[in-house]
């Protein structure tokens, strides 16, 4: 029964000896994997098969550069072709999808057809060609990439006196459109109920209109919609519900 889980401190010594056996020469040397792994913005998932190591893979996605890049997948000599760099992959795409990539990278020896066929059928593309990058052999590296789909999501806000509209690509803010209230109110000392649903009920539209002309695109565009429902005015709300 193989299990998938993240790295843990205690797996160090059994990751070493993985990497020895699986890429030799190659191989990162112990303080370098141990950077990789401390790196805030790295995430390794490891497989047992009961309490032996059999697989890892790491993917780095520094925080705010919208792509993920697969540093390494790693599999045991005992357990290729049984799907197992399948299940890690998923994984590793999923991981990056929530992170909000948009693009995921890999490098991959151009001798490798395995590796290169399992690739393209997560619908990664080659995009350039690193000569004699793997040393000492000199095999040429591809680089591939995937495009990742972040939904796009528009999001309406309407609990008290402002009307705003926002739209986001994953982590990414395409627009943020605001129309304010607060000079009605002002003439009556406060916010008055009845008076901001009207203001929101006739912002509204162009709201939305302003932000997806700031994102640049449009509404058929949009896969997902969010709207506050309180707490607020309940007038206000409604007219966003709405």
């Amino acid at each position: 029964m193989i299990d998938i889980r993240f790295v843990s401190p205690a797996d160090f010594e059994a990751l070493v000896e993985l990497e020895k056996e699986v890429f030799s020469e190659q191989a990162w040397s112990k303080s370098a994997m141990l950077a990789d792994l401390e790196a805030v913005h790295t995430q390794y998932l490891v497989a047992f098969d009961d309490d032996q190591l059999v697989g890892y893979a790491g993917l780095s996605s520094p925080a705010g550069s919208f792509q993920a890049d697969i540093n390494t997948i790693a599999i045991a000599q005992s357990h290729r072709r049984q799907g197992l760099a399948t299940m890690l992959l998923e994984q590793m795409v999923d991981i990056a999808t929530r992170s909000g990539a948009e693009q995921m990278f890999l490098d991959v020896r151009a001798d490798n057809e395995s590796a290169i066929s399992l690739y393209k059928k997560f619908g990664f593309e080659q995009i350039d060609t690193r000569k004699g990058y793997y040393k000492p052999e000199g095999v040429d590296s591809y680089v591939m990439r995937k495009e990742i789909h972040q939904p796009l999501v528009l999001g309406i806000e309407t609990s008290c006196d402002e009307t705003g509209v926002g739209i986001v690509r994953g982590n990414r803010l395409l627009s943020n459109a605001l129309n304010s209230s607060m000079e009605i109110h002002a003439r009556f000392g406060g916010v008055v109920p009845e008076v901001a649903a009207r203001a929101h009920l006739e912002a509204l539209q162009p709201t939305i209109d302003t932000a997806l002309d700031e994102a640049g695109i449009e509404i058929k565009d949009i896969d997902a919609i969010a709207v506050t429902n309180g707490p607020g005015l309940a007038g206000a709300l409604m007219v966003g519900i709405g």
